[in-house]
């Protein structure tokens, strides 16, 4: 994922340091259309961006009054921020942030910010630099502090370059993501380099070379939903700030388009899309004849929605990936890369992808229930860790937005009782009453049936799967490749194919 890079040369030990920052940008320059920042420098501060041109066209740093600013990301609230300091101008994102840091102390504005972002603020009048992190760490910006000397990037691979770094592993971290398939909290696969956290202002002196951090948003702000909540109400005021989530995410001058699936999520945010003055780009990727592409299929046809199919086969699904692991810095296996072989030609019809990343998590009842994590531990870790490592793939081409972890949907979500959200109840209610032609006859990928099914048909229906299941495997076993059209793809086997 292209993005932010920059360093403190605190004790003037690299010998071309203007080098060194073109190095680090070029490295996470990935596609021909990319654009390059100018390289900055003032004093022994160095920074420059590099990112694909469709948020933030305009170069950075922003600068006022001695401050400046670098951004990676984007704010979906902007009009609600300006009122914040009284302005009415439009700003970009990075002028809006200075403007808020000099107008606001203590970067009590953070919390107000709604969107996906990581930014390096330079404060030349107090000689302070800082780091910071959206309020759930989906913009990810690594750091390391080593003698004093600070060196910050969007992507690992541009801190290896720094004088000093060391290849030693973080044992721990890569254990980890061997069991679990992601690392966890700040982990890297090396000592020397981490993630910083969410919701998290780094700070560095530039006087002295010391560092802080402060944390200005905890899961733990969140406040409970009373159980005794009325139902009715609940789901108007999810269908309210779902629609306006939706709306915000879908504001640009460009194209705007999704992936669409046989799932819950991606058709909801296609339901409430506003009207763009265009058919919605809509592009499902799967093996030929999969339950995706076919559901997917029928919900086009009910919206007004261009649906385009990409074909996953065992030829073309693999070679992609090893740029795959470059472009996450080895931290996602290639066998969860999907759609990656698709991406140039998603990038042909649309600029920005309306992706419903968590959407079951945040609204539905995935996370209820766990046994090894509590759902907030599971956002902070396996949402963040593992299913954003597979966003930053989207990264690469085109901008991706994020309507259900917008703020208050978000905060609401994960404030209704447990008992509401078991077998996802309040979700499928709230679709069924909003967007009943889209949910009342069409199946859901993952049961095969609309999600008005009762339990005793659903039941009835994985009882049959698992006997097909079986039966698949007994073929397996005589060397024979039953075909089955309930998954998008056929990894299992290709991996067993030449060459």
């Amino acid at each position: 994922m292209p993005g932010l890079v920059g360093f403190i040369d605190f004790c003037k030990r690299i010998n071309d340091p203007v080098l060194l920052l073109e190095k680090m940008r070029d490295i996470i320059t990935h596609q021909p259309f990319y654009v390059k920042d100018e390289l900055f420098s003032y004093n022994n501060f160095y920074a420059s961006r590099s990112h694909i041109n469709i948020a933030q066209k305009k170069s950075q740093p922003s600068e006022v009054g001695g401050v400046y600013c670098w951004l990676d990301g984007e704010f979906i609230n902007r009009d609600e921020l300006k009122t914040l300091i009284k302005e009415t101008m439009d700003f970009s994102d990075p002028e809006l942030l200075l403007r808020l840091y000099i107008e606001i102390p203590d970067f009590e504005f953070l919390l107000k910010i709604d969107g996906t972002y990581s930014a390096v603020i330079l404060d030349t009048n107090v000689n302070k630099l800082f780091l910071l992190t959206d309020r759930y760490g989906l913009r990810d910006i690594y750091w390391m502090h080593k003698e004093g000397q600070l060196a910050w990037a969007s992507e690992i691979k541009a801190l290896t370059l720094m004088p000093g770094f060391s290849l030693e592993i973080n044992r721990a971290g890569v254990e980890n993501l061997l069991r679990w398939r992601y690392f966890f909290d700040d982990e890297t696969w090396f000592k020397d380099i981490r993630m910083l956290l969410p919701s998290t202002v780094l700070s560095y002196d530039l006087k002295d070379g010391s560092t802080s951090m402060r944390r200005y948003w905890s899961y733990d702000d969140i406040g409970a939903i009373p159980k005794d909540v009325n139902e009715d109400v609940l789901i108007e005021t999810i269908a309210e700030l779902f629609s306006s989530a939706v709306g915000k995410c879908s504001l640009y001058e460009g194209r705007v388009g999704l992936t669409l699936s046989g799932g819950l999520d991606s058709r909801a945010l296609l339901a409430a899309m506003p009207d763009l003055g265009y058919p919605v780009p809509a592009v499902t990727f799967g093996k030929k004849g999969c339950a995706d592409v076919r559901i997917a299929a029928m919900v086009t046809k009910k919206t007004n929605a261009s649906h385009y199919v990409f074909e996953l086969r065992p030829d073309n699904w693999f070679p992609p990936r090893f740029k795959g692991v470059w472009w996450t810095d080895g931290q996602l296996s290639f066998i969860h890369m999907h759609g990656i072989e698709f991406m140039p030609e998603i990038k042909k019809l649309f600029d920005v992808h309306m992706n419903g990343f968590a959407g079951d998590a945040v609204l539905g009842g995935s996370f209820v229930g766990l046994r090894d994590l509590t759902a907030t531990q599971k956002f902070n870790q396996h949402v963040r860790r593992f299913t954003n490592t597979g966003k930053k793939l989207i990264n690469v081409f085109v901008e991706s937005r994020l309507p259900f972890m917008s703020n208050k949907l978000f905060e609401t979500a994960l404030g209704i009782p447990a008992e509401m959200k078991n077998d996802s109840a309040i979700y499928k209610k709230f679709l069924l009453k909003h967007y009943p032609e889209l949910y009342m006859d069409i199946p859901w990928q993952k049961t095969g049936l609309p999600i008005t099914a009762g339990k005793v048909q659903v039941k009835f229906k994985r009882l049959l799967k698992r006997i097909k299941n079986k039966f698949n495997k007994g073929l397996r076993k005589l060397g024979l490749t039953p075909d089955d059209n309930d998954i998008y793809s056929d990894y299992a086997l290709w991996l067993r194919l030449e060459p």
